[in-house]
Formats: structure tokens, C-alpha cells, sequence
């Protein structure tokens, strides 16, 4: 999850590496920068695992974020979407109220972080959007990536880490009180689960999909398993 040095790849909607340092990366005639993004289907175990490692084994500058959320005022924005009162949001509303939440995300919190050096681990990002709101809901995949590529400056994913686990089995998973999203029905959970696995099909560079009905341990051992090509040689701990 984190290179020590910049490399230049040739033009990719995304790609795999995953680091801490600024990427720049053309596309469309513009400069990306991209940040590292583990997405779960549960996965808060598995952030802190993460974590615990990058900091403890590594020695890496380490930022765990969340989304929707990670900045007061995005904060603000995920009561809204998440509040099981508002059920009869409009799906472009939702997709408009997440990606207003990233962009005020990404200014708060992970640019900063990047500009320092940091990795930045963030559960969930813009594939979610693309999952629920592009594909689940139907609004379109390409919409609700140019509206948030436009939210973030283009600021994408270096690797997405997909926890794959069967609808029915996520919701098992869950504790508390289920919020608005967590509400919906298993069809729908299930249409967010074939969603991600398009878009883990369509962009097999970005994804790392990784199997996540075994153990923590065993989840993690395959979370390690993807991130550690991307780690710089000379820091690089097994």
C-alpha cells in the first residue's frame, strides 16, 4: 500500500498499484492522483488488521477513513443518507448527497493526507457509488462516474480490495441497528453484490477480490497477500 517512489504508467481508466505518494497518471488530457481504497461487505476488521499491519510491520504513516463520511460536514451529509427516516429519498439525490460527501471528504481529508505521504485506507469510495447507485439503482454506470470524477478532481482508487461474501451472509454480519441502506432488501443487496462483481470483471487491474467467508485471519492473510506487490522492496516485511 505504500511505494516509495513515483511511477508513470501508460494511460488506464485505473490500475493496480497501490501507494501513499502523489501518482500522476494521464487521462482525457488531465493528471490523476490516486489514493489507496479497500471496500468491505463487512470490513471493519479488516481495516484495522490492515492498519495495525502498515504501522506496526511496515512503519508506514497510516489514514483510515470511512465514507460516507470522514470530515465533519461529509459527517453531517451521512446522518442524512443513512437515517432510516429519510426511505423515500430520490436515487439521484442519494447518488448527488454521496458524491457532495466525497468531495468535501477528499478536500478535509484525504488530500492532506496525501500531501504529506500518507496511505490512506478508505472504506468505501467511488466504486460504491458505481455499485449502488449506478448499477443497483439503475441511474447508469458512466453518470455516476463523470459526476464523481468531477467531485474529486479525478481522484481515484490506486487498488480497490473487494470483500466478497454472499448478500444473506453480509447482512448476517451486520451489528446494531440496521441504518437506511442496510435496510433494503436482500434483492437489492444482492444486485450491489453482482454490481461489484462487474465491476471487479471490467477493471480486473483495479480490483483485488478477495474471498471473505473464511476467518479474520484468513481474510487477512489474502488482504496482505494483494497489497504487498505494491509495498517498496526495502520495507517489505513477511
Amino acid at each position: 500500500m505504500a511505494v516509495a517512489r513515483r511511477r508513470h504508467r501508460e494511460p488506464h481508466f485505473v490500475d493496480v498499484a497501490l501507494r501513499h505518494r502523489f501518482l500522476r497518471h494521464a487521462h482525457r488530457d488531465v493528471q490523476r492522483r490516486r489514493i489507496p481504497l479497500p471496500i468491505r461487505h463487512p470490513g471493519g476488521p479488516q481495516v484495522k488488521l490492515l492498519y495495525d499491519w502498515l504501522t506496526k510491520e511496515q512503519g508506514k504513516d497510516v489514514v483510515v477513513t470511512r465514507e460516507p463520511g470522514g470530515a465533519p460536514i461529509a459527517e453531517r451529509i451521512r446522518h442524512i443518507l443513512l437515517d432510516p427516516q429519510n426511505k423515500g429519498m430520490d436515487p439521484k439525490t442519494e447518488a448527488l448527497l454521496y458524491a457532495a460527501g466525497r468531495a468535501q471528504h477528499v478536500s478535509d481529508t484525504v488530500r492532506p493526507a496525501l500531501e504529506r505521504d500518507a496511505v490512506v485506507i478508505c472504506d468505501r469510495y467511488i466504486d460504491s457509488s458505481l455499485a449502488y447507485q449506478g448499477l443497483a439503482r439503475g441511474l447508469g454506470e458512466d453518470d455516476v462516474l463523470h459526476l464523481n470524477e468531477w467531485a474529486t478532481d479525478e481522484l481515484l482508487p490506486d487498488l480497490v480490495i473487494l470483500l466478497h461474501l454472499e448478500a444473506e451472509r453480509g447482512l448476517e454480519r451486520l451489528e446494531g441497528d440496521p441504518d437506511r441502506m442496510e435496510s433494503e432488501d436482500v434483492s437489492f443487496h444482492r444486485k450491489v453484490g453482482e454490481a461489484y462483481v462487474h465491476l471487479a470483471r471490467e477493471y480486473p487491474s483495479r480490483f483485488a477480490v478477495v474471498d471473505a467467508s473464511g476467518t479474520k485471519e484468513q481474510v487477512h492473510t489474502q488482504v496482505r497477500a494483494a497489497v504487498l506487490p505494491f509495498l517498496a522492496p526495502d520495507r517489505v516485511e513477511t
